[in-house]
């Protein structure tokens, strides 16, 4: 099962507010919209700061940012 991933980036792609969860309904419009599956949830927040939107995909930086 996945997650749902909401997020909103600034110039460069950095995820500045976000949320997430299995059920979870925004209560605004966020940039981008993401379904997270084969990743644990709580791993996943854990490793949220090495994460950019790059060219519309989240992706993995491998360093903080």
């Amino acid at each position: 099962m996945g997650f749902l991933f909401f997020c909103n980036v600034d110039g460069d792609g950095k995820i500045t507010e976000s949320i997430s969860g299995e059920r979870i309904v925004p209560q605004k419009q966020y940039d981008y919209f993401y379904f997270i599956v084969g990743k644990e949830y709580e791993a996943f927040l854990n490793d949220l700061p090495k994460y950019k939107v790059i060219d519309g995909q989240l992706t993995l930086t491998h360093t903080p940012i």
